[in-house]
């Protein structure tokens, strides 16, 4: 975690998904036993609207919690884009990192909670960058490296030696 906290804010009823995908569980009526309640898996894509009255308390603590969801802030920057003529879902999608070296790479990656697909995407297929980036995850996850992270930078950098 960084020294310096951010209040994240999320207002209203709806949240909109920031991560590719998001898992969660919806209260609904079983179809072989009608007059009961299940919970099913429904899996929200980026970009989706969904209402925090479809979803278990307990998983929109873990979405708001793991920054699943577009906070307050970043919704008001896509309205602005939006209100532009821009794409409202290339927010923070123009930090290049391979004119960044491991420690502003750790900070970006711990700032926006991105995802193991989002953080191997930062090194694209230069395998100096993936390095970068594997050195940058390190420091952000406090050497603890997300598996999924580590294979897929370690292929690029793999690839990049043949």
């Amino acid at each position: 975690m960084s020294t310096q906290e951010q209040e994240v804010t999320y207002s209203g009823d709806t949240r909109v998904v920031k991560h590719l995908l998001f898992p969660y569980f919806e209260e609904t009526e079983s179809d072989s036993m009608p007059g009961v309640n299940v919970f099913a898996e429904r899996v929200a894509k980026r970009g989706q609207v969904i209402s925090v009255d479809e979803i278990r308390e307990a998983d929109l603590k873990k979405g708001e919690r793991l920054g699943s969801f577009f906070n307050d802030e970043e919704l008001a920057e896509m309205e602005r884009i939006a209100d532009s003529g821009g794409n409202p879902m290339e927010v923070n999608t123009t930090f290049d990192a391979s004119e960044m070296g491991e420690h502003e790479i750790a900070e970006h990656i711990e700032e926006n909670k991105l995802s193991v697909q989002d953080t191997v995407a930062l090194a694209g297929s230069d395998p100096d960058t993936a390095q970068r980036v594997l050195e940058a995850e390190s420091i952000a996850q406090g050497g603890d490296s997300r598996k999924g992270v580590v294979a897929g930078l370690e292929a690029i950098i793999e690839r990049g030696n043949q």
